[in-house]
């Protein structure tokens, strides 16, 4: 059948239909799965970061990479600000990013490819949250983090040119 995305004994899809980037990622994880039930929370995380970091994201250039501390209800959660090349001396996008992970697992570092490629693409400040990762800190101690964050960007907008959000 023409047009089909079935192989012939219907057990898994025909992988020549995805993009190449997204075929190596999926072979990859057949080959060697990233997680196992059986892991502690630790382990599952450091793992998770491997695979990310394997995965890769062409470094693109940014101005500048500035790691920050927030103040969160529970303490300090960390940030990283990405600057983009050529911004204007004056007002900049900004665009929030929380890492994936299930709010277990996930890093700033995990990520940080891609927090450079988008800022890099974007043109805009890109501002990576860290939060505190589930099992050891309960809902909504997550989702609290990241409020945090989002209202120290809103509130300090203002405190450099570049960071002023339009």
């Amino acid at each position: 059948m023409t047009g089909n995305s079935m192989t012939n004994n219907q057990t898994r899809p025909d992988r020549s239909i995805l993009d190449p980037q997204t075929r190596a990622v999926v072979e990859m994880l057949e080959k060697d799965p990233f997680l196992d039930l059986s892991m502690t929370p630790a382990e599952m995380r450091l793992t998770f970061d491997r695979f990310y970091e394997r995965i890769g994201y062409p470094d693109l250039p940014v101005a500048h990479v500035e790691d920050l501390e927030v103040p969160g209800k529970a303490g300090p959660i960390a940030v990283r600000l990405y600057y983009p090349l050529d911004g204007p001396e004056e007002k900049l996008p900004a665009c929030v990013f929380y890492h994936g992970g299930g709010m277990m697992m996930g890093s700033i570092g995990a990520y940080d490819g891609l927090c450079r490629r988008l800022c890099a693409k974007s043109g805009a400040i890109v501002i990576s949250s860290s939060y505190r990762l589930a099992p050891e800190n309960k809902f909504p101690a997550a989702a609290e983090d990241a409020i945090a964050v989002f209202e120290w960007v809103y509130e300090n907008a203002g405190r450099d040119a570049a960071l002023q959000m339009r």
